[in-house]
Parts: C-alpha cells; structure tokens; sequence
C-alpha cells in the first residue's frame, strides 16, 4: 500500500456514497490490492461488502452461489446459520429444523430462493444470477444496510471463450438487475483494458455510462523510498547510502517488481545475517525476484508464442530496446504483433500515433524477454 493510502481512502470515501467505480489496467499493478483495501474501510464504516474474482468460476450458476454467500457472511451469526439451513433444507428430515427455511424464504422472497436451488440454477443460470443480485438487494433492505460488491477481472465476461455464456444475455441480465438495486454500489475491475473499454464504452452495451472510471494514481520514486525506508527500518534493518534507491531504480516503479524486488533485499539480509541492506544486495535481489516470477514468464511466453512466432519475436526485440522489425517489408507483421502485446496488457505505446516507441510493461518480465 506505498502510496496508495490516501487512495483507499477517496475511492472507499466514492463507494460509500453510491458511486459505481471502474477500474482497468495491467495486472500486478496494485488494483486488486487497493481494492481490497477500500473495502476494508467501507466494512470498517459498517456497511455491507462482497468480494468475487472471475477467475475463481466458470459459470454464472457458481457465481450466482457465491454472491449470495458472501453478502450473507456479513450478516449476524444467527442470520447466517439460517442461510446455512435453507442451502441444506432439502436435506433436513427434521420439519422443526425447517422453520428456519420457510422464515428465511419469506424473509427474502422468490429471488433468494432462486438464487439457491441447484435445480433452478441449472435451469436457467443467467436468471439466477440476477436473481442473486436482487436477493442482495433484499438483504440490505431487511438489515437496512448498503452493500458494495467487488467484481475483479470482470473482462472474463467477455472474453472470446464465453466462460459464463453470451456475453450479451449476462451482462444484460446483471444491468437489469442491478438497475433496480439502489442499495449496492458496485467495483468493476479488469487487467485487460480494451476488454473493459469495450464491455462499458459503446452506446450499444449494457453497462454502457454504469460508472465513472478510476485511474489508479501514480507513486513517484520519493514516495516509493520514503515508504520502503520505513519499513525496513520497523523492521530492524538500516539500509546503506543508496541501497533504497537502488532498488526503486530496478523497480521502475512497477507495483509488483518494486516490491518483490524490496521483499528479496529483506530476505537476503535477513539469511546473510546482515544488519544492513547494501546496493549489491540490492542487485542481488533482483536475481532472486527473477527467479521467484519465473513460473509467470515462462507462462507469458508460451501464451505470446500461441498467438504466432511473431509475437513473441517482437516482444524480445521491444524488450532489448531494439526496432520492432528488421526491414519495412516486416512492419505491417510487427505492428499486428504489437496489437496483439497491446491487447494482451503486455505492451504499452510510450509515444504518439504514428511515432513507434513501445516497451514492455513489467520490468521482470523485459529482462526476461531480452535474455532469451
């Protein structure tokens, strides 16, 4: 949380007041961190929140489930073992055991049983899946309450594959649901921007003008020292004169490398015996850090490759700060390659239209590129 402090506190400051938030951009760039933090402080202010992760389901059917647990889980203890009752009922002989259920039912309505019944589910996922954000709804109505949902790697809705069906009918089925539900705010994330842009730019989609986007803040070099020199020192170590700037330098910035990078300096003074953190330690570490994201290279690359050699060849030549194409008869190749990086959040563009200048985002993964 280097210098994403004061941010927490705006976009949870955002959220509390109603305000539906977007936010897109590379992955181990910090977004899911800050994410979690802002909902750390809306809980913290008593209201209700829920957590889901796109990644973690295959079906709108799970994800139906999932959310309707977890907005339960803030609930009391006796609320919650209600909850628990009705998901089992059908297995319960005992009809005293039952009463639970039909109070829970009435409690909630049609929707939470739909949201609950495998059988329903089944039938119809995309139905259960509205019908689990309108039992949200009903939730905080009874407990007179708000609630905000996060939804991280929300492009997977649209990705080519259709993990959760016709990207059209879910979204729809979610925008009319949620339309409805005054008391959720909602947190969109995704780690594929133009994935993102297209789910909530064009006039034609559902949530098209749904919420404002957040663009996450900058961390300058001094913020990143000062934040790191604090936590080295509370934890028992003084660094010598320009090992902290050391590792910002090879850090570049980029949330995750930074921080790893940092994490492998403490590490290798902690198991040198080290009281002290020195700039060849620094160097050191970003070995170790290589070493520690090499399983997450090496799935870079054997993704890049899938799209065609020329991807990855491009990706290596941007990487050891080389022109994207030997000759001109190679440009419109490399350029399709380069949309393809683009897309895929591996690539960014570092200067106008029409200018060339790209680079690869994440600095581990440029050594790791350019060594090859």
């Amino acid at each position: 949380m280097i210098g994403r402090g004061d941010e927490a506190f705006d976009l949870a400051r955002e959220l509390s007041n109603g305000m539906n938030r977007l936010i897109a951009g590379p992955r181990r760039m910090g977004k899911t961190t800050l994410c979690r933090a802002a909902l750390d402080l809306v809980r913290a202010e008593g209201q209700y929140v829920a957590s889901l992760d796109l990644f973690e389901f295959t079906e709108p059917a799970r994800l139906a489930e999932a959310l309707v647990d977890r907005v339960i889980a803030n609930r009391s203890g006796t609320a919650r073992a209600k909850h628990a009752v009705a998901k089992g009922g059908r297995r319960v002989a005992s009809m005293a055991a039952l009463t639970p259920v039909a109070r829970m039912k009435a409690d909630l309505g049609e929707e939470f049983s739909l949201a609950l019944e495998p059988a329903l589910r089944k039938r119809d996922p995309v139905g259960a899946l509205g019908n689990a954000f309108r039992a949200a709804q009903r939730v905080c109505e009874i407990d007179n309450q708000r609630l905000v949902i996060l939804i991280d790697e929300f492009q997977e809705l649209g990705a080519p594959r259709n993990p959760f069906g016709d990207p059209e009918r879910v979204t729809k089925a979610m925008r009319a649901a949620l339309q409805d539900c005054d008391r959720i705010t909602t947190l969109f994330t995704g780690s594929l921007e133009h994935m993102m842009r297209d789910l909530f730019g064009p006039a034609q989609r559902a949530f098209y003008r749904w919420g404002g986007w957040h663009e996450l803040w900058p961390i300058d070099a001094a913020t990143w020292r000062a934040g790191i020199l604090d936590r080295y020192l509370a934890n028992g170590l003084r660094p010598a004169d320009g090992a902290v700037e050391r590792i910002v330098d090879l850090g570049e910035g980029h949330v995750r490398s930074t921080m790893l990078i940092a994490k492998q300096a403490y590490l290798t003074a902690i198991t040198l015996g080290e009281p002290t953190i020195s700039p060849t330690v620094a160097e050191v570490a970003l070995e170790m850090a290589m070493a520690a994201d090499a399983p997450f290279h090496d799935a870079v690359v054997e993704d890049l490759r899938s799209g065609g050699r020329e991807v990855l060849v491009t990706a290596e030549r941007v990487a050891r700060g080389e022109p994207p194409y030997k000759d001109r008869s190679r440009a419109s190749t490399a350029q399709r390659a380069l949309r393809v990086l683009g897309k895929k959040g591996v690539a960014d563009k570092t200067a106008p239209a029409g200018r060339g200048g790209w680079r690869i985002i994440d600095p581990l993964l440029r050594r790791y590129l350019a060594r090859r």
